[in-house]
């Protein structure tokens, strides 16, 4: 009965040994699991710092483009409004019209011509005359 006893502890010995191979086994395929899954989640966590930082330049860069767009209208506002200023002045006739329509759109009245464009223009009729 003993050695039967002692057949069938070392059958069982066996078998928990080769139970405990096989669970080694899963257990290593497991840990190299998690380790591939830390790996994944290491590179999308770079990806998105990346990402966000490039989202932050583009941001930046739109805001900056946004300025420039800005100030671009703003030259074209002010160059329109000289322009209407010189035809105000050169055609006495359209000023009331300029000005009321400036007026009916909430902008500021066209800028009086300056004296130095008065007087350049003066100049060039003057020498036109000496020309002719």
């Amino acid at each position: 009965i003993l050695s039967q006893k002692l057949d069938s502890m070392k059958k069982q010995e066996v078998d928990l040994v080769q139970q405990l191979g096989e669970e080694q086994n899963v257990a290593s395929y497991a840990k190299k699991e998690v380790d591939d899954q830390l790996a994944k989640k290491d590179r999308a966590k770079r990806q998105l710092v990346k990402a966000q930082r490039d989202v932050k330049q583009k941001e930046d860069s739109s805001l900056a483009l946004g300025d420039i767009d800005a100030q671009e209208l703003r030259d074209f506002n002010m160059m329109s409004l000289q322009q209407l200023g010189k035809l105000a002045r050169d055609f006495p006739v359209t000023t009331d019209t300029i000005h009321l329509l400036c007026s009916q759109l909430d902008l500021p009245p066209p800028p009086e011509p300056t004296a130095r464009g008065a007087a350049s223009r003066a100049s060039a009729l003057n020498s036109l005359s000496r020309s002719s």
